[in-house]
């Protein structure tokens, strides 16, 4: 989603025009599913330490940062206009430069505040237990929830 959503209607007759081509979902910015997948196998490789179970970042952050940089070099009117390919560095650069540390500002001060990470129980229990008082995987919580049931 990210990666389509804000420049549809603006790269339209270019993905009319390479319809067909097999190199189409590694530039066309409607389908690359293979990066999100790669740079998900990459940080988990390269031993980035992200805490990323679904898979947010590379979604997100990759993807979006493709798609954003796709707008400026598919752009119906001016394919691979380098000063267009610019701004939209400078914009994925500045959206970061802005994210990051305001997410991380935010997470700081609410583990302050009231903490953000689960007890070790918690955890060894399954946070759908915990927190909603149902079990949301019964195949693997029975030793966890019931000890010595069989």
């Amino acid at each position: 989603m990210p990666r389509i959503c804000a420049h549809r209607k603006r790269l339209e007759p270019t993905s009319r025009r390479i319809d067909g081509a097999a190199w189409k979902s590694l530039v066309n910015p409607h389908r690359p599913p293979e990066l999100p997948c790669a740079s998900l196998h990459c940080y988990e490789r390269w031993g980035f330490r992200i805490d990323d179970v679904v898979g947010a970042v590379a979604v997100h952050g990759v993807g979006g940062a493709w798609g954003t940089l796709a707008a400026g070099m598919f752009k119906a009117d001016a394919l691979f206009n380098l000063a267009q390919i610019q701004v939209q560095l400078i914009g994925i650069a500045v959206a970061f430069l802005w994210a990051f540390p305001t997410t991380l500002v935010a997470y700081l001060i609410l583990d302050r505040i009231v903490g953000v990470r689960a007890s070790s129980q918690d955890e060894q229990r399954g946070l759908d237990y915990s927190e909603h008082f149902e079990v949301g995987y019964p195949e693997f919580q029975r030793d966890a929830l019931h000890q010595g049931k069989a």
